[in-house]
């Protein structure tokens, strides 16, 4: 069964593409959609794989998607080359596309299913507009699919019902798209920084149009932040892509969504054994790539270190994992940068009550042996001390922390 739904858009088909073609902003829109995860490395264009966690009610399920179809605004223009006519707003003359996005389902939520989003360039006034004219155009926003539920899901009994769910669903998130859009063209000139959404010792990170941008709140300069960053991003590390630095005290970087490793670990205990292995392994990747000569010397080495690695300072984003502030990027060995994240695992205090405490110093107790281990146990203590060292140079150490610092530089901590 073919089901369709629509909606005019107030932005340029340019314009919604960049948002839409977005796969992992999808939840932003999608009321149904909890969450994106990319399970190909690519995350756009034909092939691109991902799974769409969604909640209808208490019903919990994840959608397995393909990317079936992708031609961007400036791809989906005639053989000829020749620009798609636009269509008065309301008429029903028929027009071309200029853009379309389709993907095929499988899995508990979406087996039998394809869907397919189109857009359409429409005049604002419903007047009559020449294609050829650079006055911008609307959009007219279409979402078919095509449902075919199979048997054990009722099969051709229940295609009506599902449909009518769909239907409703999908007008529901075209109603949430428009205003989305609507906020994205009323938020202003894209260079002003936003709501505040982090605040640090030293920083708060603001939203700057579709990324983020970090102002010093001591008017540092941040200049070493974003040469680190796109340094050991030029060398393939993950790290968030930077986008401009406006002035001396400020960077603008792309907006990662999703968790921190630290986050996820606590609401799902069961995966650190896998984070502590994934941690080591970005410390091993990082300290593959050498640093340039005027950064800080912080032991022998060339190697990039990080200087705060934990698992507070990794995203889980849609494109995986992305290592955050890298503003104490220094020049070392890879063993030395990971024996400062062991130091911080094993020393950095909870605040609560003494219940809560205990069982939190056992779990990162239990999760920096893990790391440790994974990481290299002899090369990492071999650096134990050193890293102690530098820690205690922080004077931002609580009295407690400083002390459990000395205790583990002498084997003394539990």
């Amino acid at each position: 069964m073919r089901i369709e739904v629509s909606i005019d858009l107030p932005a340029s088909p340019e314009e919604v593409w960049r948002y839409v073609s977005d796969l992992a902003r999808n939840v932003e829109w999608m009321g149904d959609a909890d969450s994106v995860f990319f399970t190909s490395d690519a995350t756009e264009g034909v092939g691109t794989t991902f799974d769409s966690v969604s909640s209808i009610g208490p019903v919990r399920t994840t959608d397995h998607m393909t990317v079936t179809e992708w031609n961007p605004p400036d791809d989906a223009a005639g053989s000829d080359g020749a620009a798609s006519p636009v269509v008065a707003a309301g008429s029903v003359a028929a027009a071309q596309p200029v853009a379309s996005l389709g993907v095929s389902h499988s899995g508990s939520a979406g087996a039998g299913r394809s869907s397919r989003l189109t857009l359409t360039p429409i005049t604002a006034d419903g007047a009559a507009a020449d294609p050829a004219a650079d006055a911008p155009a609307d959009t007219r926003f279409t979402w078919t699919g095509e449902l075919r539920p199979r048997w054990y899901a009722g099969g051709p009994l229940s295609t009506p019902v599902a449909a009518r769910v769909l239907r409703k669903l999908w007008r529901r998130n075209l109603r949430r798209l428009r205003v989305k859009i609507i906020e994205r063209s009323q938020s202003g000139a894209p260079d002003e920084p936003g709501a505040v959404i982090g605040l640090g010792r030293d920083s708060e990170v603001r939203t700057y149009g579709d990324n983020v941008i970090r102002i010093s709140t001591r008017d540092a300069d941040l200049g070493h932040e974003a040469e680190a960053m796109a340094h050991v991003a030029a060398h393939g590390f993950p790290a968030p892509a930077l986008v401009d630095q406006p002035t001396s005290s400020s960077i603008v970087m792309e907006r990662l969504d999703g968790p921190t490793m630290l986050e996820d670990m606590t609401a799902k205990p069961w995966l650190a054994p896998r984070h502590a292995r994934k941690l080591a392994a970005l410390h091993h990747e990082l300290g593959l790539i050498e640093a340039p000569a005027h950064w800080t010397q912080v032991c022998p080495g060339s190697a990039v270190c990080h200087l705060g690695m934990t698992p507070d300072d990794v995203k889980m984003t849609a494109r995986g994992l992305v290592v955050i502030d890298w503003s104490n990027a220094a020049r070392g060995d890879a063993a030395f940068d990971a024996a400062l994240t062991y130091v911080a695992l094993r020393t950095t205090p909870h605040v609560a009550n003494a219940v809560s405490r205990a069982v939190v110093a056992a779990m990162r107790r239990q999760f920096a042996q893990r790391f440790l281990k994974a990481f290299g146990e002899d090369d990492l203590l071999a650096q134990l001390r050193g890293a102690a060292e530098l820690r205690l140079l922080d004077r931002n150490l609580m009295p407690d922390e400083r002390e459990a610092v000395f205790a583990l530089a002498r084997g003394e901590l539990d």
